[in-house]
Parts: structure tokens; sequence; C-alpha cells
């Protein structure tokens, strides 16, 4: 999944992180809209630095389970890079998804 270089795809979804792993696969990651935090198994999003997470993913095998509290995430990732899309989902606030990695990227499960 692509996105287009103004960072929206299919008019609802805005990349608000993409980011590198380091070789210690522990990532600290900080641009204009999110910080990033990488430890071990679990992938964590906070909104500013010290605050209480926004986001939080426990990446298990081959699956990512998502918990979020105010948008529905769809990740793509490689070895090298991963991308982190949020879509706002006002009314969806205690939404929950299973993003599952295949060979062939990420597919998102749909909303219900």
């Amino acid at each position: 999944m692509e996105a287009p270089a103004n960072g929206v795809s299919d008019g609802t979804e805005q990349i608000c992180f993409r980011g590198w792993f380091r070789e210690d696969s522990r990532l600290i990651y900080a641009d204009h809209l999110v910080y990033v935090e990488l430890k071990g198994p679990k992938f964590t999003v906070y909104d500013e630095p010290g605050a209480e997470s926004s986001i939080e993913l426990n990446i298990a095998g081959s699956e990512v389970l998502c918990r979020e509290k105010n948008y529905k995430i769809v990740i793509e990732t490689s070895q090298t890079k991963m991308r982190l899309y949020a879509v706002n989902l006002h009314e969806y606030m205690n939404w929950c998804s299973v993003l599952r990695i295949t060979a062939a990227g990420v597919r998102n499960e749909k909303l219900p």
C-alpha cells in the first residue's frame, strides 16, 4: 500500500509516522505529529514526550494487535522501515483491529 507523495491515501488516511529500525531494534523517533518508541515486542506512540501513550501495539509472531483510543491504525512494515497511518474515528473510539503481516504486506481488517 503506497501512499501518494502528499501523504494522503483514499482521502482518509494520513501518514503520521515513518521510521527506520536501528540495529538494536529499538527506535525513538519524533516528527511533528507523534513520538514513537519500539522496545522488543511493544510499539508505543505518544502525542508528546512524557505523555500518556495514545497507541500501544503488541507485536507477536506474524500478527500486530492494535489497541488505540482515537483512531484506526494501518501499518506497513518491512525489515528496515515502518509506516504508521492514522484514521480519525470519532464514532469508533473503542474500535480494535488485528493487522496481519503477510508476505505481500499488511492487510487491514475491515470495520464491522
